[in-house]
């Protein structure tokens, strides 16, 4: 058994190739690294499938989940000295997820990736290994500029990371299958997206049509080392309210409510809640016009129902993201919304899945005081629709299907989305605010 920290979990034909380096847990809570593991199976391409991979609670490991893996013994492969076959008797168990902020630890530093004069930068010959195992196939970079790119080739929409390392120029093609859903939806083809700080999983893949492609495996945001808190009020009396903020140390309420008003609950409604944080020594910002889920462009409606996608690419939206980024650099800050369960509430399944790339340690706030990850919460959101992998695709392929995550988020969005002619517990007025009266 190795404890291994994922760094990869990526398409690979039919199945998929999970690395990661192992890592000993001190008694203090602090790791430290070792080598590479890269389990493979006994089939021709060594990919994995999901009887090989699947956690005991039926999850897929993914980037930063540390998990024991059951091996058999160590790889022949001189091309990939970091396999080991995988045992698959056995299943991989959860211990737990490392913290983006010790990414930097498990960074590598070779000299160049793999050059060879008389090659394209993003490929090998089969021939040029000869019979010398390589050092490493596998490396774990920090870019502080890359660019995410999307275009096409052939008939199929494909996706590259262009960089500079060591002094060469590199566009190597993604395999990580959460890279196009998180950076490229808002792109048209041939169009690039800047990234900062990125951490990248590059590999060096077995002999393909007469070469060994260089790839990148997975694509891993910068960790801000930033909570970031969501809290709904449901029918907490307000100083049960203020009290649970006090907990968790807030300093200011980011309200993403689209009519933020309650004729159950008044001192909920936006002047009176203003107050009462106020006099508690909290601030509030209503942003509800930005990331509320009742909206007013019409756009964001199908047959009158809001489509949290189509909401995710309003210019207002955008802005309202970016301002929580600038405000929770700043503040201790919580989204606050109506719903008692977060995963009943927008504020997870709209808001925080589009925050949750920006490196934020996303925690929800329960109305008994505890608190939830949103790793945490996307299992449970994954459990209560009843997605595994046994069931779809792990990620997103060409076709447009998604992960089971995604599957999973769809499914709840579905569920929670504002319909244009349901009832109201809030304002009747759905559009019109007191100031617009």
């Amino acid at each position: 058994m190795k404890t291994v920290v994922v760094l990869a979990n990526s398409s690979k034909y039919s199945g998929r190739c999970i690395a990661g380096r192992e890592i000993q847990i001190n008694t203090d809570g602090s790791v430290t690294p070792g080598p590479w593991i890269r389990p493979v199976s006994d089939r021709e391409e060594g990919e994995l499938l999901p009887e090989h991979f699947l956690l005991e609670d039926g999850d897929s490991p993914r980037p930063l989940d540390i998990v024991s893996v059951p091996l058999s013994r160590k790889g022949d492969d001189p091309s990939q000295p970091e396999n080991w076959l995988v045992d698959p008797d056995r299943r991989w168990r959860r211990i737990g997820t490392m913290s983006p902020l010790r990414l930097p630890a498990l960074v590598d530093r070779p000299d160049n990736l793999w050059l060879d004069p008389e090659s394209p930068t993003d490929r090998l010959p089969a021939g040029h290994l000869g019979e010398l195992p390589l050092a490493a196939s596998i490396y774990l970079l920090h870019l502080p500029e890359s660019r995410a790119l999307v275009h096409i080739e052939g008939q199929k929409e494909k996706s590259r990371l262009r960089f500079s390392y060591g002094g060469t120029g590199y566009s190597l093609a993604v395999t990580d299958p959460a890279f196009k859903p998180r950076y490229l939806s808002r792109l048209a083809g041939g169009q690039q997206l800047a990234l900062e700080d990125t951490f990248v999983c590059v590999s060096l893949g077995r002999p393909f049509n007469g070469h060994h492609y260089k790839l990148v495996a997975a694509v891993i945001p910068p960790a801000t080392g930033i909570q970031l808190f969501t809290i709904g009020h449901s029918a907490l009396s307000i100083d049960a309210f203020i009290a649970l903020l006090r907990q968790h140390q807030i300093e200011v309420v980011a309200d993403v409510r689209s009519q933020p008003y309650s004729r159950w609950l008044p001192h909920f409604s936006r002047e009176a809640l203003r107050s009462a944080l106020h006099d508690a020594g909290m601030q509030y910002v209503f942003l509800g016009r930005e990331l509320g889920a009742r909206r007013a462009e019409p756009e964001c409606y199908v047959d009158g129902k809001a489509e949290y996608d189509r909401i995710a690419e309003t210019p207002a939206f955008k802005d309202g993201i970016q301002r929580v980024v600038r405000g929770a650099a700043k503040y201790r800050v919580a989204l606050m919304c109506a719903e008692k369960d977060p995963l009943t509430c927008h504020r997870t399944v709209l808001v925080c899945r589009h925050l949750w790339d920006h490196g934020f340690d996303i925690i929800h706030i329960h109305d008994d005081g505890h608190a939830e990850t949103q790793s945490d919460a996307e299992r449970r959101l994954m459990d209560e629709e009843r997605f595994s992998a046994h069931q779809l695709p792990m990620f997103a392929d060409d076709e447009g299907v998604g992960s089971p995550l995604d599957q999973a988020y769809a499914s709840r969005g579905a569920k929670i989305s504002y319909q244009k002619d349901e009832p109201s517990d809030e304002d009747p007025d759905h559009w019109v605010y007191p100031e617009e009266r």
